[in-house]
């Protein structure tokens, strides 16, 4: 038996019944739900008579989740007039990463920084950092084609303050059409979210929940998500509500052993230079991030050529950070060719004998190599709201159609940060030959 639904904007979903019952839910393309039922009918057919069950015989059922967000993306790059990227989440908590920056990096032509910032190879980042699209940066953020930022990224928005839980899908605009609002030299990124709209009429009910376990940080971590809407046929038009929570932690931990610049020098006694590190530093750092997201969605159609909707959104990332370390920054570092190892251009790969010379005399000297060492901590505390309503008309469902919105956002943002800082004496050797 198969049975099918299909309501406005595409929304549909199918159940077939068997030796097992499966319940199957996705966002499509009006197109393609048209066409869901009959063909999950043609495909019962074919297999009732590939494979007739058999008492007491094994079956093997394969659910596949993604078919139906993966053609409406298709579809959404055939009818755009630019050229355009998309991902699309079928149901909450579907994009299969756990921010909006691992999410875009898998559409093509984007590229993330896998570093807490762009040039700077110090800090990792588990989750990725800035976006940067055919190469360039400067990418331009949207919220449903309306400007957004975060007051800790200027004019973008930081991307992984997002939760992906609220969105519906995120689309990546690499050249700019007469439609889109200015700016943005490497493109544009455009989040949008679920309405109200979108589902069928009656309730329907969406969630998700992880808890994840950190062997290195011997940490556990859980997010969730939970959705919520209905749509209803009242004496005044139809009447939608939506409402989306999602709430998320990770804790992640790098452990570091970094050197400075290479210098070229020569060893006491040599004629051939070699080429030594300027300094060497080591250390941990351990990050905790909570990042929580509040959406809400009314519409109203009164007829069928006007349609209000009113969005909430708020976004909140809190972060905190901790790391000890000790450094030597110097370049005045040499070692001994005894108990040393080089390849073979020369640059130095371990040595167990390392001392202080004179910049002048090139010669050893006595002195103990310090370098610095400390703790620090950092938390930061950013949030993003935006609040905006809008309307469209289309009289008769005609060619005309005029539309409007106001959008109000406010960003803020706060950054504690406290280190302590100290000298080590860091262990060397003989300075002989």
């Amino acid at each position: 038996m198969a049975i099918g639904k299909s309501g406005r904007n595409g929304r549909g979903w199918a159940v077939r019944t068997g030796v097992s019952l499966l319940a199957l839910a996705g966002a499509a393309h009006p197109a393609l739900a048209q066409n869901e039922p009959a063909a999950a009918g043609a495909q019962d057919a074919q297999g009732a008579q590939a494979q007739a069950p058999t008492e007491g015989e094994e079956q093997t059922i394969v659910v596949t989740g993604r078919r139906a967000a993966l053609q409406a993306a298709d579809e959404r790059k055939k009818a755009s007039e630019s050229i355009i990227n998309s991902v699309v989440a079928d149901e909450a908590g579907k994009l299969p990463d756990n921010s909006i920056t691992e999410v875009l990096q898998r559409v093509s032509g984007v590229s993330i920084v896998r570093f807490g910032a762009l040039g700077d190879p110090d800090h990792f980042s588990v989750e990725g950092s800035g976006i940067q699209v055919r190469g360039l940066s400067g990418v331009a953020s949207r919220l449903n084609g309306r400007e957004i930022f975060s007051a800790n990224g200027g004019r973008g928005l930081v991307w992984g303050d997002v939760t992906p839980e609220l969105m519906s899908a995120v689309d990546v605009y690499k050249s700019a059409t007469a439609d889109l609002i200015e700016g943005g030299t490497g493109g544009q990124i455009d989040l949008r979210t679920k309405l109200p709209f979108d589902f069928s009429p009656g309730w329907h009910a969406a969630g998700s929940a992880e808890v994840s376990y950190g062997d290195l940080t011997q940490k556990t971590d859980y997010s969730g998500s939970m959705l919520l809407s209905n749509r209803w046929h009242t004496g005044i038009g139809d009447i939608g509500i939506l409402v989306d929570l999602a709430t998320s932690q990770l804790t992640s931990r790098s452990n570091f052993f970094r050197t400075e610049p290479y210098f070229r020098r020569r060893l006491l006694g040599e004629t051939q230079d070699v080429f030594l590190p300027g300094g060497y530093d080591y250390g941990d750092e351990e990050f905790k991030r909570n990042r929580s997201g509040i959406y809400a969605a009314a519409q109203w159609a009164p007829s069928d050529d006007l349609t209000l909707t009113g969005i909430y959104f708020q976004s909140r990332y809190k972060n905190h950070n901790q790391s000890h370390f000790a450094m030597q920054t110097s370049q005045d570092l040499a070692v001994n060719r005894t108990g040393s190892t080089f390849d073979d251009n020369g640059a130095l790969l371990s040595t167990s004998s390392m001392f202080l010379r004179d910049a002048n005399t090139f010669l050893p000297t006595g002195g103990t190599i310090n370098g610095g060492g400390g703790t620090e901590g950092t938390r930061s505390n950013s949030m993003t709201r935006d609040i905006s309503a809008q309307f469209s008309w289309q009289p008769g469902q005609g060619p005309l159609k005029i539309s409007g919105a106001y959008q109000n956002t406010l960003s803020t943002s706060r950054l504690d940060r406290l280190a302590i800082f100290r000298d080590v004496p860091f262990p060397r050797r003989s300075a002989s030959i």
